[in-house]
């Protein structure tokens, strides 16, 4: 049986300019030993392994050593899904460029595209979506809050708080800042927020947001002393 997994280079760090290669690579039953360049230590982001090159030269000395390798274990790239020595890369919903991440602009025009919800599928669907990207979002719990109350309702009434949930938070997603990818020699900050609606926090390094994290509050919990 054959898998598939991804092999890239990374944009970089704020300190200089990277190059980006992405492959799919069809990999055998079997394998002999570990694929691992010899002289590379990638890191990993969202199951991509990335490689940071500092110069072209770097970038293709990169590049021989893994296209090698895979040759070496019989391994197979498919042509239309390599990208070679580029600054981007879009992946899964996301567009990883110079040491950052930010959501794809073509998902994001989708969901500001997308029509008034008319049922509770529709809105699930809708929150679903704007939930993958609630790492942009500061205060999202709160934000979407009236919407989670309406897909816990019996009856589904767009109620006027509901529409300004739904306006607000495909709004606020146009405007979503570009979150820096996590450098772990450098200390993180951790900022919290708590109101009787959701708890909220914002992990940064250097004051660059690296994601916002959010959760809406039981009403059960709401009750008890020490979240009043």
């Amino acid at each position: 049986m054959d898998a598939t997994s991804s092999i890239s280079t990374p944009t970089g760090n704020n300190n200089h300019t990277a190059y980006t290669t992405t492959t799919t690579t069809t990999i055998p039953p079997f394998s002999s030993s570990p694929i691992r360049p010899p002289k590379i230590q990638p890191s990993f982001f969202d199951g991509t392994g990335p490689l940071d090159c500092k110069s072209v030269q770097e970038h293709i000395q990169h590049l021989t050593l893994i296209l090698r390798l895979l040759d070496t274990h019989k391994f197979f790239v498919k042509e239309s899904k390599c990208v070679f020595a580029t600054t981007r890369v879009s992946y899964l919903g996301h567009l990883l460029k110079g040491g950052t991440v930010a959501p794809d602009p073509d998902k994001i025009q989708a969901i500001l595209l997308w029509p008034k919800p008319i049922s509770f599928t529709i809105l699930w669907v809708f929150q679903g979506i704007t939930g993958f990207y609630r790492k942009f979002i500061r205060s999202y719990a709160t934000l979407a809050s009236p919407l989670t109350d309406l897909l816990k309702s019996s009856t589904f009434i767009w109620a006027t708080n509901v529409q300004e949930a739904f306006t607000k938070l495909k709004n606020i997603l146009t405007t979503t800042p570009v979150l820096s990818l996590p450098h772990f020699s450098i200390p993180f900050e951790v900022e919290t927020d708590v109101s009787n609606i959701a708890i909220g926090v914002v992990l940064s390094q250097e004051v660059h947001p690296i994601a916002f994290f959010s959760k809406k509050n039981f009403v059960q919990k709401c009750k008890l002393a020490q979240y009043m």
